[in-house]
């Protein structure tokens, strides 16, 4: 009996000392904290700085700015319809995001951000046909986008997986939910180069940004989402619960 209990305790130190070590920046919480999501908030506030230039050992690339290499936007229905296809993508403004909060629910897995960013520019190389509106929109060329007081309601939702006694989690699930303040866009080549079609409909889009935001919403949403997902994924694959949320912290 002491044999084989010795052979247990060996194996469970085997699999925590093989589990790959945190970064020593990183605030680590206690799941026990009657505090617990306001040391999460602080926690998080606190990767900004490196988040900006990218977590090697959390597989997090640079994020501002952040490079997305394509997202293809599609709307069939309503005032609104279009097909658009943006390559090259450049996101800045993200190093300034203000963490609002943070909540985990452990026994449901299930974690939600709320962040808040003041400034958001996405830069990109476009192709567009379709209906905004009233206005038919056809073109190729450069866009810029600028949005202000961007609030996105973030939530992650996931299943226990073990691994050699330890407690991970395999994402699953992801909303996100954003709230635009303002926005200006602009759009090059419009029309084959049109200039003066090209001015009025990139005037127009500026005029009437809050019904364009509003149509096109729930395609952007999924776009971050996935984003968010790929992101927040990359953390809880490499590392178990008993490291990112231990009974005692540090």
């Amino acid at each position: 009996m002491k044999l084989q209990f010795a052979l247990v305790a060996l194996a469970c130190l085997l699999a925590v000392s093989a589990a790959r070590t945190i970064p020593s920046y990183v605030k680590i919480c206690s799941r026990n904290d009657p505090q617990l999501n306001r040391c999460l908030v602080d926690s998080v506030d606190k990767l900004r700085p490196y988040l900006a230039k990218g977590i090697p050992e959390f597989r997090i690339p640079p994020y501002d700015p952040l490079m997305i290499p394509k997202v293809s936007l599609t709307q069939g229905e309503g005032p609104v319809s279009f097909k658009s296809e943006f390559n090259n993508l450049k996101t800045s403004g993200a190093r300034e995001v203000v963490v609002r909060g943070v909540e985990v629910d452990l026994k449901n897995l299930v974690v939600t951000l709320d962040l808040f960013f003041p400034k958001l520019r996405i830069q990109s190389d476009y192709e567009v046909d379709g209906r905004i509106l009233v206005v038919p929109v056809q073109g190729s060329g450069y866009s810029d986008g600028n949005f202000t007081s961007v609030a996105a309601h973030i939530v992650l939702s996931g299943n226990e997986e073990k691994r050699k006694n330890l407690t991970y989690v395999s994402l699953k699930d992801r909303t996100v939910k954003l709230e635009i303040g303002g926005a200006s866009m602009h759009f090059d080549n419009l029309f084959n180069g049109n200039k003066q079609l090209g001015e009025t409909t990139n005037r127009f889009f500026n005029e009437n940004w809050r019904d364009i935001v509003r149509e096109i919403k729930p395609v952007l949403e999924d776009t971050i989402a996935e984003v968010v997902h790929g992101i927040v994924r990359q953390v809880f694959d490499l590392y178990p619960l008993e490291q990112l949320l231990p009974e005692t912290a540090p």
